[in-house]
């Protein structure tokens, strides 16, 4: 667009040059009174119609510009509607991290309330593991006093039958004699 700008400072430069080449040929023709008037004619029309050029140059050249400028125009119009896109996405991402913030650390939160559980849990566990091994042992001990008794028991039984087969064997000894 600078170069743009700069081409069309040139060509504008060339045609005011050209353009005061004309209004000097012009002012010498005003000047050479002393040269016939058909010359001065046959000049004039001719720096006429080169003026007449020159004027359908700048013409030509203006309509270029204004061109440019529409072009310029729409570009800038385009430039500024993606800019505008480019705040609308980029406000919609700063709203979708700060969402995904806010999730995080609500997980976070739940994570350290998780953790917090599995820790307490920890310690009921261990708690609860001594308990089970005391009680485990103290069931154990129960289970052989309980063993220990019935085996008495079986041998007190045992002994009962004993002692009563004896006692009706010396009874009915007894009674033989």
């Amino acid at each position: 667009m600078i170069e743009y700008v700069k081409w069309i400072s040139s060509d504008l430069g060339m045609l005011r040059d050209r353009a005061r080449v004309s209004e000097k040929v012009i002012s010498e023709l005003k000047r050479s009174g002393e040269d016939s008037v058909d010359t001065l004619m046959e000049t004039l029309s001719a720096h006429r119609t080169k003026q007449d050029q020159l004027d359908r140059d700048v013409e030509a050249q203006r309509s270029i510009i204004v061109g440019k400028e529409n072009q310029i125009a729409a570009k800038e119009d385009e430039i500024n509607g993606l800019k505008r896109l480019i705040e609308l996405e980029t406000n919609e991402k700063e709203i979708e991290i700060r969402r995904i913030r806010t999730e995080i650390d609500e997980q976070n939160k739940v994570i350290e309330s998780q953790q917090k559980i599995i820790r307490e849990l920890q310690v009921l566990n261990d708690y609860t593991q001594s308990d089970y091994i005391q009680a485990t042992s103290e069931l154990q001990s129960r289970i052989r006093e309980k063993n220990d008794l019935q085996l008495k028991f079986l041998d007190a039984d045992h002994d009962t039958s004993n002692l009563h087969y004896r006692h009706s064997t010396l009874e009915e000894q007894a009674l033989k004699f």
